[in-house]
């Protein structure tokens, strides 16, 4: 076997390894009794979103489930919110099996792990392609999941069409395009009358497009696809490949050239901590930018190396702290468990460590409080 192929089949074993560990959560979900009545606010999602709005306060919420902190935990014993994490990891294999159509009971463990093998393993040799299939995927999902974790709370409420996105770090942008907005679906295909055991559930993912929306990243092989993207989609979708700060000097130009309103929504999805090594020069930078309020979402993954994680959690804390110095409520969820940094290192809450997050953090901005 040549060295290629090593580093090939090595990377899909760890993809498959991210399937399987979102296909266990899902797994665990039925089992625990949950997943009928989960099951039922995906056949309008949308709708079962809009009417949680309405039912529940935000700011009581992570008061509650932070103990006033604004830190919340994924491995608490509150139940109402490990419901919220039911439901937005249910939302996130909408991505693992879209277009998928799984057996109501093949939701054991052993089942979907067949199934999942059965469908991803090529009947030929792998190739590049293959592998970034899996990696978007495994992208897609874990994004759903923190997008809808922070719909569930209540805290993130803008509709997705109204959403004008500025994405750093976005890489290829799968998860800016297409992780963030989709509107998760599951339905039910039955071959008898109430027999539970002849559905098929079919999980997918409607796509809503933002209103417009900016990918910066400073990688510069990215150029040719940015290029293709801004090209595909004019007056919608902008990729520029550049550092974060000269990316946002350019903006006010570029709203006058497109036509363009300030933007509402501020994202950076797994980025890396040297993306920010100034947090107050970044936030403050963003002032320009912004309109008089807008939604800030960062998340942070854990890196390559343990310094990594180290380096990403220390930004986390210093952008938390800032807004918090704002008096702006920022709320930050700990996707991880363990007490020490190497055992926080090797325990995400979610996912397979390449790909899953670790932190995720949001704030409402106000531009007069900035």
């Amino acid at each position: 076997m040549s060295n290629k192929q090593r580093n090939l089949d090595n990377h899909h074993n760890i993809a498959l390894q991210g399937f399987y560990s979102d296909a266990e959560g899902l797994s665990s979900i039925y089992n625990s009794g949950k997943f009928v009545k989960i099951l039922e606010y995906f056949k309008d999602y949308e709708s079962f979103i809009t009417n949680r709005y309405k039912e529940i306060n935000p700011n009581k919420l992570v008061k509650k489930f932070s103990n006033d902190t604004g830190i919340i935990n994924t491995s608490t014993s509150e139940n109402e919110l490990r419901e919220i994490f039911c439901i937005a990891h249910v939302a996130s294999c909408c991505a693992i099996f879209s277009e998928w159509k799984i057996p109501y009971s093949s939701l054991d463990k052993e089942e979907l792990h067949k199934i999942i093998t059965n469908n991803l393993l090529p009947s030929e040799g792998l190739s590049k392609q293959d592998i970034r299939f899996l990696g978007n995927r495994l992208g897609l999902s874990d994004t759903i999941r923190s997008i809808q974790i922070l719909r569930l709370l209540g805290l993130f409420k803008n509709k997705s069409s109204n959403i004008r996105q500025i994405s750093f770090a976005a890489g290829a942008g799968y998860r800016d395009m297409r992780g963030f907005h989709p509107t998760p679906v599951i339905t039910k295909n039955s071959n008898a009358l109430n027999l539970a055991e002849k559905e098929t559930l079919n999980f997918q993912l409607e796509q809503v497009e933002p209103e417009t929306l900016v990918l910066v990243d400073n990688n510069t092989l990215l150029k040719e696809r940015y290029d293709q993207l801004t090209k595909d989609n004019p007056g919608k979708i902008l990729g520029i490949v550049d550092d974060a700060d000269k990316a946002i000097s350019a903006m006010p130009k570029i709203f006058e050239e497109n036509n363009w309103l300030p933007f509402n929504c501020i994202v950076g999805i797994r980025i890396d901590h040297r993306m920010i090594p100034d947090v107050k020069k970044f936030i403050t930078s963003l002032i320009p930018i912004m309109d008089d309020t807008a939604d800030l979402i960062i998340s942070v993954g854990s890196g390559d190396k343990i310094e990594d994680f180290i380096g990403r959690k220390a930004v986390m804390k210093k952008i938390f702290d800032y807004l918090k110095n704002k008096k702006l409520s920022p709320v930050k969820i700990t996707m991880h468990g363990g007490d020490t940094i190497e055992e926080q290192f090797s325990s995400p809450s979610f996912g397979a460590s390449n790909f899953t997050t670790y932190e995720l953090l949001y704030c409402k901005l106000k531009r007069k409080k900035l």
